[in-house]
This record gives C-alpha cells, sequence and structure tokens, in this order.
C-alpha cells in the first residue's frame, strides 16, 4: 500500500535521478576547465562522450545511485511500518500483535440447523465447547466435521429431532448448503437413523483473519484503549469470542438498568451472499456469549443479541455513458425514472408475461429494449430477454420475455432498470456500502426524547465517529471508485428508510440496514 509522501517526512528519490545529477554536476565541471591557454579543455562532443550512458563516469554514478536508493528504500520500509495500514505483514504479525496484545482471528466453523429422525423422545447430546467428547458428531461428504451444540429431545411424535451443528473442521467449506448429508459418526443415538439432513444453509464459516482484516481491528484498538470492562473491551472481547466470524459488534451500556449492557451482534459475509449475509449464526452468537461469560463479573446483566435486517430501498440517477460497454447497453436506455418513481412489476402473469409500471415510454425503435431486475434475496441484478413490450395505457407496458429468467422468480414489485454491462459491478458496490454500515439505536436518543435512558444509552461507537448507520449520498463515492471514470455523475433519488427505525422494545436487538428492493437510472 503506497504511503502519502507528506507522511514520510522525509524526500524519496526516484532510480536514477542521483545518477543524473551527478552526470549533469560532471558535465558542468568539464565545461568550466580550461588548458594553459584558457581556451576550453573539452568540447561539447568530448563531454558526451565521457558522460554517455554505460561508460565509465555513467557506471560510478549509476552505482552510487543505486547504493544510496537501496538505503532509501530502507528507510521507506521502516517509515511504513509506523502506520499500521502501510506495515508489512511480518511486522503486523510479530511486532504489533505483541505490542497491542491483539492476535490474529482464529477461523471459524459454519453452523445451521439439520434434521435429524429418529425414534420419539429420543436425546441427542450436545455441548457448546468445541470438541467435547460426550457430544454427538457428524460428517458431510467432503469430510468436514461437525458437533451438536445444544442437547435436544425429539418430539414425542416421532417427527425428527432439530439439531443446531457447528463446524468443528474450519473455513468457508464448512457454509453447506441445505440438503447436505450429515453422516453421524460419534455419540449417535440408539434408534437414530445414521444421518441427518441439513435444513437450511449454515453460515458464520470463515478463514483466519488476514491483514486487510486485522489492520481496521487494530486501529479501532488503538483509537479506543480497552480496559475495565468498558465499551472498547465489550466490543473487543465480542470480536474475539467469534474468532473471525463477527464482523461488527456495538455496546449499549445501562440499556435496561444500570449495570447492564446490550452488545449487538453482525457477521461478515465472507462467501455468503445477498442482504441477510450479515445476521449472525447460532454458532457465532454461542462462541461469543461463552468467551463473554468467561470474563464480565457475575454481578453485571449483560445480553448479546444478533442485528435485525430492515431492507432500505434506493432509487439512484447514475449518468454513465450509453451504448457502451462501461454504462448503458441501449442508445436510448429504458426505464427511466421520473424523479424518484422507480419501474416496477405490477402484474406477474407467468415467468415469461409481466406488466410494469414506468412513467416514461420506450424508445421509438424496432430493438427491443435490454432491461434487468434487481433480485433482492441475492443483491444482484438479472438480465431479462425481452422479445416485445406494448403499451397498456396508463403508464403500463407488457412485457414478452423470449425466455424465463434464470435464478429468480419474477414478483410483484421488484423493480425493472435498464440493462448495464457494469451491472455486476454496480451490485456488488451496493452491497458493500451497505455493509460499511452500522447497527442503529435501541432507543429514542434525539435531543427530544422523552426516556432517561437516552444520555448514556446510545450506540457506542456513535454512528459520526465509525459505521455510520445512514444511508443515502455516501454510496455515491462508493460507486464513483468502483466504475472509476465511467460514472461521470450519480445522485441517490430516493431512500427509504434512510435510518434505521427503533424495535418496539430494546431486547428485540437494533434494526441494520441492508440493500431492498434498487432501481437504477440514467442521469
Amino acid at each position: 500500500m503506497a504511503i502519502p509522501a507528506d507522511e514520510l517526512q522525509f524526500p524519496v528519490r526516484q532510480r536514477g535521478e542521483i545518477r543524473e545529477e551527478y552526470l549533469d554536476d560532471l558535465r558542468a565541471g568539464l565545461r568550466e576547465m580550461v588548458d594553459a591557454l584558457g581556451n576550453p579543455a573539452f568540447t561539447d562532443d568530448e563531454i558526451a562522450i565521457a558522460t554517455a550512458d554505460h561508460g565509465e563516469h555513467w557506471g560510478r554514478a549509476d552505482a552510487l545511485d543505486a547504493v544510496l536508493f537501496m538505503g532509501q528504500q530502507r528507510a521507506v520500509f521502516m517509515a511504513k511500518q509506523q502506520l499500521p495500514r502501510t506495515a508489512a505483514s511480518i511486522t503486523l504479525r510479530r511486532d504489533y500483535v505483541e505490542l497491542w496484545d491483539l492476535p490474529y482471528l482464529e477461523a471459524s466453523g459454519g453452523s445451521g440447523p439439520v434434521s435429524a429422525p429418529c425414534a420419539a423422545e429420543t436425546t441427542w447430546l450436545g455441548s457448546t465447547v468445541l470438541g467435547d467428547p460426550a457430544a454427538v458428531k457428524g460428517r458431510d461428504s467432503a469430510g468436514r466435521v461437525y458437533q451438536v451444540l445444544f442437547s435436544v429431545q425429539s418430539p414425542v411424535n416421532g417427527d425428527p429431532a432439530i439439531l443446531t451443528l457447528i463446524g468443528i473442521t474450519t473455513g468457508d467449506g464448512s457454509n453447506i448448503g441445505a440438503g447436505e448429508v450429515i453422516t453421524w459418526v460419534e455419540n449417535v443415538p440408539l434408534l437414530a437413523t445414521p444421518s441427518g439432513t441439513v435444513v437450511t444453509d449454515f453460515s458464520g464459516g470463515l478463514p483466519a483473519e488476514t491483514d486487510p482484516d486485522y489492520v481496521p481491528r487494530l486501529e479501532r484498538r488503538i483509537r479506543h484503549k480497552p480496559g475495565a470492562g468498558n465499551n472498547a473491551q465489550m466490543r473487543a472481547w465480542s470480536e474475539s469470542g467469534g474468532k473471525n466470524a463477527v464482523g461488527g459488534a456495538w455496546v449499549y451500556k445501562a440499556a435496561f438498568h444500570a449495570g447492564s449492557v446490550l452488545v449487538a451482534v453482525a457477521q461478515k459475509r465472507g462467501s455468503t451472499v445477498g442482504p441477510l449475509a450479515r445476521v449472525p449464526s447460532v454458532g457465532t452468537l454461542t462462541n461469543v456469549r461463552n468467551f463473554l461469560a468467561s470474563r464480565i463479573p457475575r454481578f453485571v446483566r449483560w445480553l448479546v443479541l444478533p442485528i435485525v435486517t430492515e431492507y432500505s430501498d434506493m432509487v439512484l440517477s447514475l449518468a454513465l455513458g450509453a451504448a457502451s460497454d462501461a454504462g448503458w447497453a441501449d442508445r436510448q436506455p429504458w426505464p427511466t425514472n421520473n424523479g424518484a418513481t422507480p419501474a416496477s412489476i405490477t402484474v406477474v402473469t407467468d415467468q415469461t408475461h409481466i406488466r410494469i409500471a414506468s412513467n416514461t415510454a420506450p424508445p421509438s425503435t424496432t430493438d427491443d429494449p435490454l432491461i434487468m431486475v434487481w433480485h433482492r434475496a441475492t443483491s444482484a441484478f438479472i438480465q431479462l430477454n425481452v422479445a416485445s413490450v406494448a403499451s397498456a395505457g396508463g403508464g403500463l407496458y407488457d412485457i414478452v420475455l423470449a425466455s424465463a429468467p434464470g435464478g429468480i422468480t419474477l414478483a410483484v414489485g421488484q423493480r425493472i432498470s435498464p440493462f448495464s454491462e457494469q451491472n455486476e459491478v454496480i451490485a456488488q458496490t451496493i452491497a458493500s456500502y451497505f455493509d460499511s454500515l452500522g447497527a442503529g439505536e435501541i432507543i429514542d436518543v434525539s435531543s427530544t426524547s422523552l426516556d432517561d435512558r437516552a444520555g448514556y444509552a446510545f450506540r457506542w461507537p456513535k454512528p459520526n465517529e465509525e459505521e455510520p448507520q445512514r444511508a443515502g449520498s455516501s454510496l455515491i463515492p462508493f460507486l464513483q471508485d468502483a466504475l472509476g471514470p465511467a460514472l461521470v455523475d450519480g445522485t441517490i433519488a430516493a431512500v427509504s428508510p434512510a435510518v434505521p427505525t427503533l424495535p418496539a422494545n430494546p431486547i428485540d436487538g437494533p434494526n441494520l440496514l441492508v440493500a431492498g428492493q434498487i432501481g437504477i437510472y440514467p442521469l
């Protein structure tokens, strides 16, 4: 990572600069020399030959330049080690870890529910201690090992037991999908079938912490010193307790009464797609709770809760080029938005016949428009293969598709945008932007609040310091960084809600904005 010149506190020379200065000084000195008669001792041609590239004097100058350049590079390297964001990996892992007593986080295992057929009232032994020899364990088809987290007794009617498993084997691979078969290998109850089936996708499995993940955590440690159970320490404990799965922890002191504290936890996205990726798994929450339980005094009332996702719908106006691979695919993109009103599906006859509402008419060209639909569940744009468009009057348009779209079921309310070849970049940037937001408040902390906790039960860290909770125009810089010069300008035509709403009760946990229905249109 480059370090700004004004942070180095010393000038930096490029390779060859000193060599050229040396040769320039030599040439000037030779021109000033005279013979016994007062005539120039050397002609310009002789000086040029003497200082030509790869000659004797050039070689001496280049050797001096190389030695000084290497010394300078060492100084630059040492200067970079003073800042965590520019330090080398070896410095981070050897020096900063010891200096700040902040080890890299271990890999975490995925967690999720498994349906386990068995006889009625069968007891499945679980444990929140990974590797507990008494807990039931199983393997997936790839040989990864999982453990039952909580002891469960199957229903009296003989229905399968629903078990919560967590990966003893860690990493992205432990985020197995729904339908995966788990074969029981240890402490299997009598009268249980040999295997169970994953009910919903596992999440929370991540590899060991990398330098890009470690540096922000280290900077937070430097900015806010943890100690004596303060807010910074509660956050640091929560991040460490979840191994590398915790992607955010927010502290609300005295959330219920004096001596109480609420910690809201979000999960790292990892390889999981969609707006719900930051909802922590049961395994992640359990690890955090166990870690805090071993450190917080017994007289303190504390609670660890997951964040609650709240969809935020957006309408974006982007100044992208037309008929371009870097912008809109069509020469006349359609649909377009008039103000803050997005085009959206109003009727779905079947997956190839839909009706949309648009306050602008399609261009009068012989070509069918290239359009795409936003898939909220995966935070992605999916192209629709249009066969024809016909007006149904009143700003409604019937669209016939040449084929049903893959990866999505068209439904009323989904937003339609003109197609852009940059749709994947835009969608990923929108997801990254929402991942940068933090949790909202749990009570009204405004200046007009009548809640007597408003002065101390606010979110820590404060939104104006780290991880803002408001969504809006701050998305545009994200898109400009991702699209570069292809994006000339952009605005947020509409966003709702822009700030997470308050929960009905603090014990419900704070809301966190995630990408809802998104529409993008020409500016």
